[in-house]
């Protein structure tokens, strides 16, 4: 299995930048992709969706900044399986991003698993 991320960037509306991460996991459970744009703002809200085949029970992501900071503060550790989470800056301890650009890192997803990633950031 070839891991494959596919980012697509949404405009800012009112102040907030969507980016939306589709995965899917190589053999080792492992998919990276990196922004064309960096980003600046507090990342305000983070949604996980497993996908069709479903990643491994606990999987994990990370919204890496160019300094190799998880700007999710390992808020993105054993996700579900099953069912869409969320993470939300006023409760989980969301990080910022200043002028960099974002690296999403899933790790732990199984061979071929696959998922959404949505990041809004509140600039």
């Amino acid at each position: 299995m070839t891991e494959l991320v596919t980012i697509t960037p949404y405009s800012e509306a009112k102040g907030i930048t969507k980016i939306k991460f589709a995965f899917t996991a190589a053999a080792d459970g492992t998919a990276t992709g990196e922004t064309v744009s960096a980003y600046t703002g507090f990342i305000y809200y983070v949604v996980s969706d497993p996908g069709t085949t479903a990643p491994t029970t606990l999987w994990d992501f990370q919204l890496q900044d160019e300094d190799n900071y998880d700007t999710l503060g390992g808020a993105g550790a054993d996700r579900s399986a099953t069912v869409t989470e969320f993470l939300q800056m006023s409760s989980d301890g969301l990080g910022d991003v200043l002028d960099s650009k974002l690296t999403l890192e899933v790790s732990g997803a199984g061979s071929g698993g696959d998922g959404i990633i949505i990041v809004h950031i509140m600039s």
